[in-house]
């Protein structure tokens, strides 16, 4: 363990992605830019040193730092910079390139791929598939998955399995990268409103035995354990 990153408001509308070297306690702003940057979610390849940002185009703050808007009509996209905040590359998701990026994204284990969800005509995304899957250098995504409109994704350590929750109505479904073939796990009961902990969020443990999910079911927001069947996800990659 020798980094820790995170995206922090400079002021002036500025942001930046700060990295904290555990070894020698430097802290330092590797990579800096205006009001588009104000939702980075930065995430490091567990394979090697290429951390992931979120592009929030078209994004706008008033002169106390509060959002206007979160992302403008072009929608966000996605690019890479490495741990010393150089060697930008763009990725080939997101208008001109796929529909907006929702926002939900994770790198497939130490695969080097990244997997993603996109947003637009809910009928057309179920149809054509909205959960995508890109590597640098790639000169287009390839979809994962089709039937459901995908919503808040993530990939299993292994690189092998996703899970994700569904719009509108927030069930959780497992499925394998390798095929595309996907099960409904359970319902969540979310209600899918605004605040953030309305939505499940899901991710799979890392042995793949269960997926952690929120949920607001009760009125108030809960962290729930789903278990997934034994066999199930290997039966997905057949």
């Amino acid at each position: 363990l020798r980094y820790y990153i995170n995206s922090a408001y400079l002021g002036d509308k500025r942001f930046g992605i700060w990295r904290l070297d555990f070894q020698s306690g430097e802290r330092k702003v590797i990579w800096e830019q205006g009001e588009d940057m104000c939702n980075a979610h930065p995430q490091l390849d567990p394979a090697g040193t290429d951390l992931l940002i979120q592009h929030n185009r078209g994004a706008e703050l008033d002169d106390t730092g509060r959002y206007i808007r979160l992302v403008g009509e072009i929608g966000a996209t996605l690019f890479l910079i490495d741990i010393n905040g150089e060697n930008h590359r763009t990725l080939p998701v997101g208008k001109p390139y796929t529909e907006r990026c929702q926002g939900h994204q994770c790198w497939i284990g130490k695969t080097g791929e990244i997997l993603l969800t996109i947003g637009g005509p809910r009928e057309q995304m179920t149809e054509q598939g909205n959960l995508l899957a890109v590597r640098p250098g790639d000169e287009a995504a390839r979809v994962v998955a089709k039937g459901v409109y995908f919503d808040h994704t993530n990939a299993s350590r292994d690189g092998r399995f996703f899970v994700s929750d569904t719009s509108p109505d927030a069930r959780l479904v497992v499925g394998s990268l390798k095929t595309g073939r996907w099960r409904v796990l359970c319902e969540t009961g979310s209600s899918l409103s605004s605040p953030q902990y309305t939505h499940p969020h899901p991710y799979l443990s890392p042995d793949n035995r269960w997926v952690i999910y929120n949920s607001d079911r009760t009125g108030i927001p809960h962290v729930y354990a789903a278990q997934v069947p034994e066999g199930l996800l290997e039966d997905l990659e057949r």
